[in-house]
């Protein structure tokens, strides 16, 4: 449809098609009726091959800046972890469970409240018994920033890359439906 975009395992569905009808154009090279009607995707298959994962996620290897994107948020996420496990780890009064997590996309520790009498940092929830408070230090704000930055940046690149492999399938759809109905048949 115009202004779709292909998501989610669209993309692997369509290589699967895209490699059977290769396959099976080579092996049916003696059958007129479906070979004509069997086309190959070279170009278009080595590009999803290198996008689309077998569980439908964007790889890596699809594009540099993915990649180098991911290769940073991997970096900052353990930054940050490490920075909280290590205050966690010196301050066992303070953080008696040692516990490092998320709280809206956002690293933070599990304290005790008279943690926020010792360092600044921001409140993002209460545990369930009120006890414990989940807190982002202010030391790790500026790398929780970033790491959010990044975040966004692979979201951008991914639908950027999916808006791009939907036009190279939509430049070959007639082809590839085409190819399709002679797989069925």
């Amino acid at each position: 449809m115009e202004g779709a975009v292909l998501s989610g395992e669209e993309p692997l569905r369509i290589l699967r098609v895209m490699e059977c009808s290769g396959t099976a154009k080579r092996k049916l090279k003696g059958f007129a009726h479906f070979f004509g009607r069997l086309h190959t995707f070279k170009e278009e298959t080595e590009v999803l091959k290198k996008t689309v994962g077998r569980g439908g996620e964007i790889l890596d290897s699809a594009t540099a800046k993915l990649r180098s994107v991911r290769k940073e948020i991997l970096e900052t996420a353990f930054r940050v972890r490490k920075k909280l496990e290590e205050v966690a780890g010196r301050h066992p009064e303070l953080c008696p469970d040692r516990i490092v997590t998320e709280r809206d996309g956002r690293y933070v520790l599990l304290v005790k409240p008279h943690f926020l009498n010792r360092f600044k940092a921001i409140v993002h929830d209460r545990s369930s018994t009120g006890q414990s408070l989940y807190v982002e230090p202010t030391f790790v704000l500026e790398d929780n920033n970033r790491l959010r930055e990044l975040k966004l940046e692979e979201k951008e690149e991914v639908k950027r890359i999916l808006r791009e492999t939907t036009e190279m399938v939509a430049r070959v759809k007639d082809r590839l439906k085409e190819s399709f109905e002679a797989l069925v048949e």
